[in-house]
């Protein structure tokens, strides 16, 4: 727990911390503006188009946004990784587990810069929050370059068959894909 809390002081207040490249996710707008990406640590690729990651250290990723609607309902986070296929250069996209609560992750940034937990108070229109979450990369993950999708959104349930991240019926803040590199 020390450690997490750590890790999150030091990206919030920029040590050894990256703006990772990103895009926005294609097929669904995100609620959202302001969005950027910081990752902790984050050694850029040469082209600076990537994070290149070592096998066995966990990554910090921060990610900061400001809503354009308000939500009194929790926010659960959701990762895919998406990879090339080699034939017919297609993706593969493969989920990272289920939607977590995002809520005890997700913090309100108010006007004096100080933080404050979202935990059941919701999500307001125009304020400034950061979502923060530890991403393990495993000592048998195999050295790849792949794309991450983040999803912060609305956890409402659905049927398993329309549970794919364009059918989703939760509002979603936020669809960021972060190239990474595992070496």
């Amino acid at each position: 727990m020390f450690i997490q809390i750590f890790v999150i002081f030091a990206a919030v207040l920029g040590i050894n911390c990256v703006t990772a490249p990103f895009t926005q996710c294609e097929g669904r707008s995100s609620l959202s503006t302001k969005t950027s990406v910081d990752i902790v640590p984050c050694t850029l690729s040469s082209t600076n188009s990537s994070c290149i990651f070592t096998r066995g250290e966990n990554a910090n990723f921060t990610i900061y946004f400001t809503p354009l609607v308000n939500l009194s309902t929790p926010i659960e986070r959701v990762i895919v990784a998406k990879f090339v296929k080699k034939l017919k250069d297609k993706y593969v996209e493969v989920p990272y587990g289920g939607g977590v609560s995002a809520d005890d992750r997700t913090f309100l940034v108010d006007e004096n810069g100080a933080h404050q937990s979202i935990q059941g108070n919701g999500i307001l229109s125009g304020n400034r929050y950061f979502f923060n979450n530890i991403f393990n990369i495993l000592n048998s993950s195999p050295k790849t370059t792949l794309w991450v999708r983040y999803l912060i959104r609305e956890a409402k349930p659905c049927k398993k068959s329309k549970c794919n991240w364009l059918l989703h019926p939760g509002q979603l803040l936020v669809c960021v894909e972060i190239p990474i590199t595992i070496e």
